[in-house]
């Protein structure tokens, strides 16, 4: 009867070995566990509630599928809400991302976020989270797995009488012919000559 136990015992370390095998191939077929998103830098912290922003984040962990909107950009926070930061990966050929950068286009902030005088150029948010979302699989379904990661803070500022944003004082000449330049002055330094 011993024996007969001992072979058991043999039969089921075979049986034990052979199962962690078969999850070790599988773990090696699957490949390594993919890098969490973070984020290390962001190109602007200030833009206009008009949108049409560049903004470049640079990090790690990003996935490079970027056909199917495996990453998505939002700019907000939970109380307020989110706008969106359209990205723009696969779809351009220059600054475009990679899984160490995303890149977006800001959009015009929501109807929600303006003042009670409902002029964009008075819309003042300040600070606001960048949020990030990384589909980790599931990306071209319905139940996508996704990890957020966020950065800050980003705010989009008034238009008017704002320091930090330039001001067309002047034109000249008001007249123009084929031949001649243009001039234009105003606050901040404001000075070209085309």
């Amino acid at each position: 009867m011993a024996r007969g136990g001992a072979g058991a015992l043999s039969q089921l370390s075979a049986a034990a070995l052979l199962a962690m095998a078969a999850v070790a191939s599988a773990q090696e077929e699957a490949g390594p566990e993919p890098v969490a998103p973070a984020i290390t830098e962001m190109t602007f912290s200030k833009g206009s509630p008009l949108g049409n922003q560049r903004l470049a984040l640079t990090g790690s962990g990003f996935t490079t599928n970027f056909h199917d909107g495996a990453n998505t950009v939002e700019i907000g926070n939970d109380a307020k809400g989110w706008a969106t930061c359209r990205v723009v990966e696969g779809a351009c050929t220059v600054d475009c991302g990679s899984a160490n950068r995303i890149v977006c286009d800001t959009e015009q902030v929501p109807d929600s976020w303006l003042p009670d005088d409902g002029d964009l150029a008075n819309v003042d948010t300040g600070p606001l989270d960048v949020r990030v979302n990384v589909c980790r699989g599931g990306c071209d379904g319905g139940a996508p797995d996704m990890v957020e990661v966020r950065t800050g803070p980003f705010e989009f500022t008034s238009a008017r009488n704002s320091p930090s944003n330039p001001t067309l004082l002047g034109v000249e000449p008001r007249h123009l012919s084929a031949d001649m330049g243009i001039s234009l002055t105003g606050s901040r330094e404001f000075h070209h000559l085309f």
